[in-house]
């Protein structure tokens, strides 16, 4: 979902002002305008005095609560009612988060906080109750061209319907050089690329008779079959299809291509989920280190990025470990799909993914352990938030309390 919203955001600590600048890189947040001001909670009263309140007032406090609710109050005098506020302070307390809730604040995050708390507070405060859901997205690339991503993409896609009965959507976004009509042994009249060429006309009908379907869980949006039938890549429009996409499915899978342009890096960041794959090698390292280090700057250290490591035994003698690949990258490997090309080629030539063809447990594993890891169900859901009108409370529990704060004031912008 994107948002336009503008927000200002009165900050005392670099750590918050940090989240915030990180924030402000999400793509649900990227068509927003995030104004920074130093002062924290006590300056914004008298800013206001002379400016209109933006749609989104976020404000860090660094004092007691008896401050915290004066200062408030003085914000409030020159606050308009259709604002939604956040506070973001040190202590943590559950009287306190209620006290602000009845008062119409809209959240109270306990620091120390991150980029995602930040966005996931925007996210419920502004996204409509009533609009559909959305599907779980699941990003592959690869470290290198011929890494094997694609071939991670389609069985772990197939292994999320196998496993949870759920329907899964496959976006081949790989324009030149998709092979995902040819993985699944499907035929698309249109693909991803007529979708992308007229905007005005895309709903979720047209979209779903633009798919090939696979069997009853499973439908691939499939890359055009010859070269120079794609144009260039519109990110207002790729966004508007795949918010379309999202609402069609539980989980929506893209295969992506192996470059490094702005599109392609907006979906790396936009995932829940991110599948990297790398083969054993140090070409492949290297840039598997570049890649997940930019995702952690993009999507935050705490947004899921999995590490698969593909054609494990290809050279047994001087092939890297999975322990070199951890100690370099300080990400964990997720999974490792040994070497087994005469399996590969002949599920390939028979249209049928190793997922379906295979009995072997080695390569089942791991594409089973991927599809339970990307689809959300094997970590214990947290506790969802309260998130309100101004005129509306509710109840929730605070986030995280900060033992101390050790950020110094923001600078001035």
């Amino acid at each position: 979902m994107l948002f336009r919203i503008n927000i200002d955001a009165f900050v005392l600590t670099e750590p918050v002002q940090a989240a915030l600048e990180q924030a402000a890189r999400h793509p649900d947040l990227g068509r927003s305008n995030i104004n920074l001001v130093p002062g924290g909670l006590a300056a914004a009263p008298t800013h206001y005095g002379d400016n209109t309140t933006p749609q989104l007032l976020i404000v860090e406090e660094g004092d007691d609560d008896r401050t915290m609710m004066e200062n408030l109050g003085r914000l409030a005098e020159v606050c308009d009612p259709a604002t939604k506020v956040v506070v973001v302070g040190q202590l943590n307390d559950i009287g306190l988060y209620r006290e602000l809730i009845s008062q119409g604040i809209s959240d109270y995050l306990v620091t120390p906080i991150t980029a995602h708390h930040i966005v996931q507070a925007v996210l419920s405060i502004f996204t409509d109750p009533s609009a559909p859901p959305r599907g779980r997205l699941i990003s592959c690339i690869g470290a290198r061209g011929g890494a094997g991503s694609s071939t991670v993409a389609y069985n772990v896609s197939h292994m999320l319907g196998k496993l949870y009965d759920e329907e899964v959507i496959v976006v081949d976004l790989d324009l030149s050089f998709g092979t995902a009509g040819l993985a699944f042994n499907v035929d698309a009249q249109q693909t991803v690329a007529d979708a992308l060429a007229q905007p005005d006309r895309l709903d979720s009908n047209l979209l779903d008779r633009f798919m090939a379907r696979r069997d009853d869980l499973l439908r691939v949006f499939c890359a055009p079959e010859r070269l120079g039938v794609a144009g260039e890549v519109e990110q207002d429009t790729l966004d508007m299809v795949l918010e379309l996409v999202r609402q069609m499915a539980p989980y929506v899978v893209l295969d992506l291509p192996h470059q490094w342009s702005p599109w392609v890096q907006a979906m790396l960041a936009a995932a829940d989920d991110v599948l990297l794959t790398a083969t054993p090698d140090l070409a492949a390292l290297r840039d598997a280190k570049n890649i997940a280090d930019a995702m952690v700057a993009m999507r935050g250290a705490d947004a899921p990025v999995h590490l698969v490591l593909n054609k494990v035994g290809l050279f047994p003698k001087g092939e890297l470990s999975r322990k070199d690949f951890e100690d370099t990258i300080d990400l964990k490997v997720a999974a490792s799909i040994p070497y087994d090309p005469g399996t590969f080629v002949n599920a390939l030539n028979n249209g049928q993914l190793v997922a379906q063809s295979s009995k072997s447990s080695k390569l089942i594993e791991p594409l089973e352990s991927l599809g339970g890891l990307v689809s959300g169900r094997q970590a214990a859901a947290a506790p969802k938030k309260g998130a309100f009108s101004w005129l509306t409370g509710g109840a929730g529990k605070p986030r995280r309390r900060a033992k101390k704060a050790t950020g110094k004031p923001a600078k001035k912008s």
